[in-house]
């Protein structure tokens, strides 16, 4: 038995009937045409129905009904079109693929043996551990070592030096000259005329320049250096250098050179001084050596042993 919706739906379709039919020529021209645009938006495959018909409810002509709804569509009045349907969302694009940059290679680091810094001295073919020492119950040097120091030279201690009757005590800021980082230190022959030094004296102490065969001293030549300093040829060095006697210095192989503060026999001996310069070379054009006089009277400085009034 059909339904009570279903006589109202035939009763609606009859009545839009009956007045298409009353429509004059022009408007159902019209209306004919807003009918096709409406016919295309209830096709099966729904893609164009935004367009549809001008009745109220001709936007769900999309819904099952294509070609009858369409056409029913142009018949309305002044409906707005039914809303259109919503596109398919795009695909999404492929992932682009990059080539990753090559890297430049780092510069290797430099060799600790070959840095003047801190603990280790480096200059020309010279290299080694730079130290400090004093002896004598009252002598002092500070620093004890250059752990501390982020550059090379210069190279400075200060302190005293107690009184010795004997001349003995001394202090000595020293540099080993053919000591491989971490290695064994050995002897090395100078090839060199002289040598290059360039202190600073702050306190006007008597300094000596020394050279020594062995770690623990072996044979040993020294020299006073005078002012700030400069070129001092090999053989100005001698085995007693507070006097003017003595064995010269030929060239043997030695392990350090140092700088050192002699002691006297009755006062302390205070000092503060800076090497800013120790370097093997030979002798500048136009330019004498320094001798190994001047302070010879000063006693032995406690490695050489002699008598202090030798030299005056």
């Amino acid at each position: 038995m059909p339904s009570f919706r279903s006589h109202k739906a035939v009763l609606a379709l009859s009545c839009l009937a009956l007045l298409a039919g009353c429509m004059s020529s022009p408007e159902g021209s019209n209306q004919g045409n807003q009918s096709a645009t409406g016919g295309s938006g209830g096709s099966a495959a729904g893609g164009s129905g935004g367009t549809g018909g001008s009745l109220t409810t001709g936007g769900s002509g999309g819904t099952g009904m294509a070609g009858s709804a369409g056409t029913m569509g142009g018949m309305g009045g002044s409906g707005g079109g039914g809303a259109g349907g919503a596109g398919a969302a795009g695909g999404g694009g492929a992932g682009g693929t990059g080539t990753g940059g090559t890297g430049t290679s780092g510069s290797g680091g430099s060799d600790d043996s070959a840095i003047d810094v801190g603990n280790y001295f480096k200059s020309g073919a010279w290299q080694g551990y730079v130290w400090t020492s004093v002896t004598g119950e009252g002598s002092s040097i500070t620093p004890m070592d250059f752990a501390a120091q982020t550059t090379g030279m210069p190279r400075c201690v200060s302190g005293t030096v107690a009184p010795a009757m004997d001349f003995s005590n001394v202090a000595m800021l020293g540099f080993n000259l053919n000591e491989p980082s971490g290695g064994m230190g050995t002897a090395i022959a100078p090839t060199k005329a002289g040598v290059m030094i360039n202190v600073t004296n702050t306190a006007g102490s008597p300094l000596r320049l020394q050279v020594q065969t062995s770690s623990t001293g072996g044979t040993q030549w020294c020299t006073n250096v005078l002012g700030s300093g400069g070129f001092i040829r090999w053989d100005a060095l001698r085995t007693a250098c507070w006097g003017a006697t003595g064995m010269k210095y030929n060239r043997e192989p030695i392990v350090a050179a140092m700088l050192l503060v002699p002691s006297d026999d009755v006062d302390p001996v205070d000092f503060n001084f800076c090497v800013n310069e120790l370097a093997e070379a030979d002798e500048p054009s136009g330019m004498g050596g320094m001798g190994s006089g001047g302070m010879g009277g000063m006693g032995s400085g406690g490695m050489g042993g002699g008598d202090p009034d030798a030299g005056m």
